[in-house]
């Protein structure tokens, strides 16, 4: 919901209020992860961070490459169809699941 705010009331283009969004989930996400782990004294899983990293460069490497070819137009609609079903899918299971406890 970031990206549309940011598209409709700070007047941005798409790509930039993708990145701007992108550059606010890192710093919430940095600042909860390192609050956590001060606060809760977790351990940490290096393997799996590691493998979440290499994975997330890689997939910003891909992200970068795709970007330079495709129009802006076929990103829009791409990231329409994967929000309405990520969206569909949580609104379902979170429905059956109540049901099905109820």
């Amino acid at each position: 919901m970031i990206v549309p705010a940011l598209i409709i009331f700070s007047k941005l283009k798409f790509k930039e209020a993708i990145g701007t969004s992108l550059i606010l989930i890192t710093f919430n996400s940095l600042f909860g992860f390192s609050t956590d782990i001060l606060l809760n004294n977790i351990s940490l899983k290096y393997d799996f961070l590691i493998i979440v990293t290499f994975v997330s460069i890689i997939g910003a490497l891909i992200g970068i490459k795709i970007n330079s070819f495709v129009e802006v137009y076929i990103i829009r609609g791409a990231f329409v169809i994967i929000l309405l079903l990520i969206s569909s899918y949580i609104f379902i299971v979170e429905i059956l699941f109540n049901l099905l406890i109820n």
